[in-house]
């Protein structure tokens, strides 16, 4: 009958409107991935988080045959992803039967690296001087007391707001210079891994320790005159080298940082006298000139007793033929001389660049005594036997003399 028909019609029409409701359902906002996050959580190792509005299963296309499912729906998802070092980026998609959501995968810590030390160059190893040389010149015209070579200059700096502000504003600039405060934030959270994995190529790590000295010297700059660090990049390398400083003395230290048993890698003796003096390249004058250079010559003229008896060195070579330990390698140097912005720039048998060892930002400020610097290096860059390279590096030039001199060198495993 046509009551029946029109009944029929109508049932049939209710299970179409089910099922379009249904699928306007699945392919509304309350099913699409909301809240995605990609992001490194290790330089190996890709993780995407995200939310639905409903429980349902969802995969990770990577590209390959096989697409990662979950095993039991849910609201709140996560894969994970393992990527090679050197291996391009792969392309991901969150895939839901015939629902697909394209990915924007960042750039990888090792991209950073490329992008930070390339910013980093441009900035240059000079702006720390930069910043001090204008400083002086504005305390000039304001008539404050201090002048380039005095250690009483930092604490003329605290008590003049202008010279404060002056100081915040370079320090601001450059920190804005190219974004690279942001690019340096960006790959902080890997530069242990980076330094410390065997596995990262040793390009990577050159390209790292090269782009953070630059940015160090700013750190050391600002500590020195007792303000905030910038960049902070001590703290970023702790993982792989870290830096501990004993209090100053008149007198060598009678005990030193380190167990009987430590290697001695450098002793003072008939034929190294009473140490090595570590000059920068343009402090010396050339080799075969029969003359010692002539800054030496007129400080020690002033008074400079402890110059007396040194080989002087731009470039000075040890031996540590040990290998070492699972916690990696600690290295000890007596010192004299050494100020808040001078830096012993350490290079590991085989390396090509130098890691950036200088005093804590908090080390009490003494130049006419000695100290204990003590420097721990882990992973690939403590693992090589052999010759490190000792040279002199400086953030900016305050101070009466621009050389330190090394009295004793050893080494042991860091407990």
């Amino acid at each position: 009958s046509l009551w029946i028909a029109a009944f029929g019609v109508g049932f049939l029409a209710f299970l179409v409107l089910i099922g379009l409701g249904s699928r306007l359902f699945r392919s509304g906002r309350s099913s699409w991935p909301a809240a995605i996050t990609v992001r490194y959580e290790t330089p190996e190792l890709i993780a995407v988080e995200f939310k639905t509005g409903s429980p349902e299963s969802w995969g990770l296309d990577r590209g390959e045959p096989l697409v990662q499912m979950e095993k039991e729906p849910g609201t709140a998802h996560r894969f994970t992803v393992g990527v090679g070092p050197g291996e391009p980026v792969p392309r991901l998609a969150l895939v839901s039967g015939v629902t697909r959501c394209e990915l924007n995968v960042p750039p990888s810590p090792e991209e950073l690296v490329g992008k930070l030390a390339a910013v980093s160059a441009k900035l240059g190893r000079t702006r720390g001087t930069a910043i001090w040389d204008l400083l002086l010149v504005k305390a000039k015209h304001m008539k404050a007391r201090g002048q380039a070579l005095s250690l009483q200059f930092a604490a003329e700096v605290g008590r003049h707001p202008e010279l404060i502000a002056l100081l915040d504003r370079e320090l601001d600039e450059v920190a804005r210079f190219q974004n690279v405060k942001n690019l340096l934030d960006a790959v902080r959270p890997h530069v242990g891994a980076l330094l410390t994995n065997d596995r990262t190529p040793a390009t990577v790590r050159e390209n790292l320790l090269s782009a953070l000295l630059p940015l160090d010297e700013v750190d050391a700059l600002a500590g020195r005159l007792q303000r905030p660090p910038p960049f902070d990049v001590s703290t970023a390398l702790k993982p792989a080298l870290e830096v501990a400083a004993g209090a100053p003395r008149r007198r060598p230290p009678p005990d030193p940082p380190f167990p009987e048993s430590a290697r001695r890698l450098f002793v003072p003796g008939k034929e190294k006298r009473e140490g090595v003096g570590i000059y920068p390249p343009a402090a010396l004058l050339p080799q075969g000139s029969g003359a010692i250079d002539q800054m030496a010559e007129e400080v020690a003229a002033g008074g400079a007793w402890h110059l007396r008896d040194v080989v002087r060195s731009a470039r000075f070579p040890f031996t540590d033929p040990a290998p070492a330990g699972p916690g990696g390698r600690r290295l000890h140097f007596r010192c004299f001389g050494l100020l808040p912005q001078h830096y012993l720039l350490l290079t590991p048998p085989g390396g090509r660049v130098a890691l950036p060892v200088r005093l804590p930002s908090d080390a009490p400020l003494s130049h006419e005594t000695y100290r204990w610097v003590s420097v721990t290096v882990r992973g690939p860059l403590a693992r090589g036997t052999g010759v490190w390279h000792l040279e002199h590096g400086s953030a900016f030039p305050e101070g009466p003399w621009p050389y330190y001199v090394i009295s004793l060198i050893a080494a042991d495993d860091p407990r």
